[in-house]
């Protein structure tokens, strides 16, 4: 498998690389095959975590991850430093190495939560302690909601990877593409992208690699099954991204996108008082993230709080869609299903 420079580490990594949950469901001898089949193909790097069930020990454990073949990441969700601290410890015992190559801030949700974690007392403070005691190499931060915490924390502090969801849906609705990836590139940071298949739900997987890989990110992780994974190691042998035109043509084309806002701004002409991108973008957050909901009502709260969106629903004859979207209809709709 093709392999490429992970940012300013220097690391070879491979395009597609193992997560831990792929084996969540699995006993010693069913992680041995998939560990040697990942090595087999080529796949080099390993994303673990505590929460991951086994993952870590099944690692450890296995003949088939000769350590001297895979790149070792891991990570730690706790926010305070005594308890990233000791799960860095854990996972050097269960992961059976003597340094985890890169290990990092677990689902940094908000901006709150990155400012606990970066802290004097906070879990930051761990993973710069065990790289200057030899524990870890490199240092990371991951996140599945808003990229503007991750960019936040990259521009804040020295990080040599950074984990996002990237997919074609999610540029509609948290668009790392717009800040978070940029701002990556331009630090040189690592990007090892996850949810790289929309969670299994991508109607073509070859394409939506293609996809991921068009945005300069240097290695996905399939989904948690061990199908996915395997799919994705055969899609890998024969991966081109997309070129521009591409890329294009494939946002414009695929039934996957339809009716999905494209964030086109059409519907502002001429120049409306309401954000009616944005309120695509928190309905999107609404209806396909479930994690996102609460955060998604907020944000709708806040916003209609200031905005005439009243008004805006009863103007169905002046906003026209591009992509034949009923715009009143669908916010109106929003409206009843956020207020219940």
């Amino acid at each position: 498998m093709r392999k490429v420079t992970l940012g300013k580490t220097g690391l070879e990594i491979s395009r597609i690389s193992l997560g831990g949950l792929v084996m969540r469901e699995c006993d010693q001898h069913q992680a041995d095959k998939i560990l040697g089949r990942a090595a087999q193909a080529g796949a080099n790097y390993y994303d673990s975590a505590p929460t991951y069930a086994d993952s870590q020990a099944l690692f450890g454990n296995s003949p088939a991850a000769e350590k001297k073949n895979f790149i070792v990441g891991a990570k730690s969700a706790k926010r305070d430093y005594h308890g990233c601290m000791r799960e860095i410890e854990q996972s050097l015992t269960k992961l059976k190495v003597d340094v985890i190559d890169i290990f990092q801030l677990h689902a940094v949700l908000s901006d709150d939560d990155w400012e606990e974690r970066k802290a004097p007392s906070g879990a930051l403070a761990a993973l710069v302690e065990a790289r200057e005691k030899g524990l870890v190499r490199y240092l990371g931060i991951t996140g599945h909601n808003d990229p503007s915490v991750l960019a936040r924390a990259i521009g804040e502090f020295d990080f040599d990877v950074v984990m996002p969801a990237v997919n074609y849906l999610y540029r509609y609705f948290l668009n790392p593409e717009g800040g978070l990836l940029p701002l990556a590139q331009k630090k040189n940071l690592g990007i090892i992208g996850i949810k790289p298949n929309i969670q299994g739900k991508a109607g073509d997987e070859k394409a939506a690699y293609r996809y991921v890989f068009a945005q300069r990110v240097h290695t996905a992780i399939p989904p948690g099954d061990p199908g996915a994974f395997f799919r994705a190691l055969e899609i890998a042998e024969q991966l081109q991204p997309f070129s521009e035109t591409d890329e294009k043509e494939f946002l414009r084309d695929t039934p996957d996108l339809s009716g999905i806002c494209r964030q086109c701004g059409y519907c502002m002409r001429p120049q409306r008082p309401v954000d009616i991108p944005y309120l695509f973008r928190i309905e999107g957050k609404f209806r396909h993230f479930g994690h996102l909901k609460a955060i998604a009502k907020e944000e709708y709260f806040d916003y209609t709080a200031t905005a005439d969106v009243k008004t805006l629903l009863n103007d169905r004859d002046r906003i026209f869609c591009p992509w034949d979207i009923d715009i009143p209809a669908r916010l109106h709709k929003l409206d009843q299903d956020i207020r219940g």
